[in-house]
């Protein structure tokens, strides 16, 4: 994956689970294009092909000028449960702009500033399945938006383009397995060295930036569910270290296994160790960031970096390699 902000820049290896954008033309908010329709009173203008968006692309953004009480709508969503509805927006007159997520029953307002920033709300539909991009107090409201998404859960996950019809992204499947994984690893003892920063909001506590496991699941070693070693040999055998869980956060976390040895270190912590449990000996593969047999664990995170260390490193050593 790579910034939307400073383009070219790379942030990882993205890894997300499957996740629906029901809106139609995401990337053509505009009033003439299928699906998107005015609201409310006042001024109400589209104008696509506008600026040059996030992406970089020339001319692939929308301006949107709306006054007091106007909106730019569409109809979707699911009821009774969470909706989390997100858009690249920035101001179009060099000063900041007040501007809403309006879901029938309430707003989400936002501050938009002249720099390009993602912008999410999570609603909870009762019986009005639409959202409104709302102006919600007094003044001309004159933005540039940019890749509109609706999916159902908590928190908006990577942009997914859509046209006349809703688009679904599969989960990532990414793990290493067979003699491209038992080449190199020591199923005796071991360290493992992850970076990664939060890429969507979603998951980032339960979700595992790695997965040391064998298909039967009976055997595992990660991070994630907020520690930052996990041992499992048909039960847990440890649950070591603070993890870290919220939203855009970033974490270096080095850990090492041994029988009855175990450590962990997190953002340059003292290692924490357990000298007790059994180290899971049928490992086969390891999954980068998830357990891709498991879609509830994806880290919906950026993996920058990911080492690995056929030997049990020591504490120190572990301290050293997390520091940020």
């Amino acid at each position: 994956d790579y910034s939307p902000t400073n383009i070219g820049e790379p942030r990882g290896l993205l890894v997300e689970g499957r996740a629906i954008n029901t809106l139609l033309n995401s990337q053509r908010i505009d009033s003439a294009a299928g699906g998107w329709f005015f609201g409310g009173s006042g001024t109400r203008v589209t104008t696509p092909n506008y600026s040059t968006g996030p992406d970089g692309v020339a001319l692939s953004a929308t301006r949107l000028q709306l006054s007091q009480n106007a909106s730019l709508k569409q109809l979707g969503g699911t009821n009774g449960t969470n909706n989390t509805v997100s858009v690249w927006a920035k101001s179009n007159t060099g000063s900041n702009q007040n501007m809403a997520f309006w879901t029938g029953s309430a707003a989400s307002n936002k501050v938009i500033t002249p720099q390009w920033q993602r912008f999410e709300a999570v609603v909870n539909f009762a019986s009005l399945t639409a959202f409104d991009f709302y102006k919600p107090d007094a003044g001309d409201c004159d933005i540039s938006i940019w890749g509109a998404q609706l999916e159902l859960g908590s928190g908006a996950s990577s942009y997914i383009p859509t046209g006349a019809s809703q688009v679904t992204r599969n989960q990532d499947d990414c793990y290493i397995s067979g003699t491209n994984f038992s080449s190199w690893y020591n199923p005796t003892e071991g360290s493992l060295f992850i970076q990664w920063t939060g890429g969507s909001g979603l998951n980032l506590s339960d979700g595992r930036s790695y997965t040391l496991l064998n298909t039967s699941q009976t055997n595992q070693m990660f991070e994630g569910s907020s520690f930052g070693l996990n041992v499992y040999l048909n039960s847990f055998q440890a649950q070591i270290g603070n993890g870290l869980g919220t939203g855009n956060s970033a974490a270096k976390v080095v850990s090492a296994f041994k029988q009855a040895d175990f450590a962990t270190s997190v953002n340059g912590s003292n290692a924490v160790v357990q000298s007790s449990g059994s180290i899971p000996l049928l490992v086969d593969r390891l999954s980068i960031g998830s357990n891709y047999l498991n879609a509830a664990s994806f880290k919906f995170a950026c993996i920058k970096q990911i080492k690995y260390y056929p030997t049990r490193l020591s504490d120190a050593q572990l301290k050293s390699l997390s520091t940020p």
